[in-house]
């Protein structure tokens, strides 16, 4: 095949029809294209958003009874606290019988100090005259 020298308009004209169809086919093909795969990925997004949704709800849920049971705990705590009060009470009561038992030991220990004393003073004067 022998390559023309010369294009005539009618050929550039058909050249320019082809080529301008040719483009728009692959428009209309990229469009279509793009259509699909925006409808894909917002049908996607859509589903990800509900899933979302219903999964933040059930974390709200669990964060409601972790509230409750926080609550729970607190007023056992108070419960707690006021039976410390009640035993602190009692270790001071059992503080003082504790003191009050000391000062008899103390008692008791200078009582016999003192008959010792005198003991061993009554011994020594007794072997001395």
């Amino acid at each position: 095949m022998v390559p023309r020298e010369k294009w005539t308009d009618d050929r550039l004209d058909d050249l320019n029809k082809k080529v301008d169809d040719g483009f728009a086919r692959l428009e209309k093909k990229m469009d279509d294209g793009f259509a699909r795969v925006e409808g894909k990925m917002e049908s996607g997004m859509k589903e990800m958003r509900e899933e979302m949704s219903a999964r933040f709800q059930d974390v709200d849920s669990r964060f409601t009874d972790v509230d409750s049971r926080f609550k729970d705990v607190d007023s056992r705590f108070k419960d707690v606290d006021s039976r410390f009060h009640t035993i602190e009470g009692r270790f001071n009561a059992i503080d003082s019988r504790f003191n009050s038992i000391d000062a008899r030991f103390d008692s008791l220990q200078r009582s016999l100090f003192a008959a010792t004393v005198v003991i061993v003073g009554a011994m020594i004067g007794a072997n001395a005259f």
